[in-house]
């Protein structure tokens, strides 16, 4: 395929190696996501696509849990986690529960030959995150096997140190 215009509205805010030397061992404490939730309030965006899934409780115990959900219920902009179909996967109720929180399902077609061009649109993540954007494509269009259009190499999409946004 021919490359595609990027929206340049859209950036990927990356868990990359400075971010896991400045904020520390994975998984990181629910407080961290929590304090770059409250940080994007100060540019409002659109809605979070948060590729993070939060299916098991926080090994710094319920306090942890219950700080993220008392946060996702304050911000003003919606997020969509991920789940997963099968076997099913999905984020803790508290979390999935909130008022701002959108679930979409991240799983994928992979063909015979190990690479994935096709995906199943009409719950998916990427699909979710645009409804909540008020960009989505004409649904009732999609088939039940989407073929994916790459809109082009790696790093066409700006990215933003997950450190460095905090």
């Amino acid at each position: 395929f021919s490359p595609k215009t990027v929206d340049q509205r859209l950036s990927i805010i990356a868990i990359d190696d400075a971010s896991l030397t400045a904020i520390g061992q994975w998984p990181w404490p629910r407080k961290i996501y929590a304090d770059l939730f409250k940080k994007l309030e100060q540019v409002k965006p659109a809605v979070l696509g948060f590729d993070i899934m939060l299916a098991e409780p926080s090994r710094l115990g319920g306090k942890d849990d219950q700080a993220l959900a008392l946060d996702l219920d304050l911000i003003s902009y919606p997020i969509v986690m991920p789940v997963e179909i099968s076997p099913e996967v999905k984020p803790l109720p508290l979390f999935a529960d909130s008022k701002n929180v959108d679930l979409g399902h991240v799983n994928l077609i992979v063909d015979a030959d190990g690479l994935v061009r096709k995906f199943p649109p009409q719950a998916s993540f990427g699909l979710k995150i645009a409804v909540a954007a008020d960009v989505s494509p004409d649904i009732k269009s999609l088939s039940e096997k989407e073929r994916i259009v790459y809109a082009g190499h790696t790093g066409k999409i700006k990215r933003i140190s997950f450190h460095q946004v905090l």
